[in-house]
């Protein structure tokens, strides 16, 4: 019996599993397989690096041990339940570090077809970077706006139709308006037309390079 065609796909398949099995290893996200019961049947070494933990160790541990304690979902449902809730988006949540560390992490999940068991993948990237420099920008923010809001000098944004879209206190009491009453209002109601030409002629320089600074006098007409 002619068997080189059934050779021939037996050779595509073994390349197609060795192909997959490299990006599997050298991938830089971790990455794990599951079971419909959230035992966890395979890791790649990026995931022993993520958690701290041995291929042989996470090989005998559930999804749920991964997850720190304050997003731990119940033993045997966590992947099911993701899926319900996310379907195929990505989402963020917390994994527990083998040293006890919190680890945040983005995950995304997918089906596995065309298996006699059910198998699900889950794909886990590191954010603590960008955590951090999240909260470290929110942070300068939160200085930043102490500062304009306690400043004795007004200092106000606004928008290409000359609408005030920010305004601190010391603007609105410069003005003469209460809390948040220059928001949406136009600069020309607090300038004379020389004025407000004025300072659409600097801020024109400001646009097309020029750095010096400006003073300009105004008084509500």
């Amino acid at each position: 019996q002619d068997i080189t065609a059934r050779k021939r796909t037996e050779d595509a398949l073994r390349e197609s599993e060795e192909r997959f099995r490299v990006i599997f290893e050298h991938a830089n996200d971790a990455i794990h397989l599951n079971n419909a019961d959230d035992q966890i049947l395979q890791v790649n070494p990026r995931m022993c690096a993520l958690m701290g933990y041995s291929r042989e160790e996470l090989l005998t541990m559930r999804v749920s041990d991964l997850q720190a304690p304050e997003v731990r979902g119940q033993p045997g449902h966590v992947i099911r339940n993701e899926l319900a809730r996310h379907g195929s988006a990505v989402f963020e949540s917390l994994d527990l570090h083998r040293s006890g560390r919190r680890i945040p992490v983005e995950i995304s999940i997918a089906r596995i077809e065309r298996t006699q068991e059910e198998l699900f993948v889950s794909i886990v990237r590191d954010i603590t970077e960008r955590k951090q420099a999240e909260e470290a920008l929110h942070e300068s923010e939160e200085r930043f706006r102490t500062l304009i809001e306690n400043v004795g000098e007004g200092i106000g944004l606004v928008n290409p139709a000359e609408q005030f879209t920010f305004a601190n206190p010391a603007s609105e009491a410069i003005f003469g308006v209460p809390t948040g009453g220059l928001l949406g209002r136009n600069l020309r109601e607090f300038t004379t037309p020389e004025q407000f030409g004025a300072i659409r002629e600097q801020t024109r320089r400001r646009q097309v390079g020029e750095k010096s600074a400006y003073e300009i006098e105004i008084s509500r007409p």
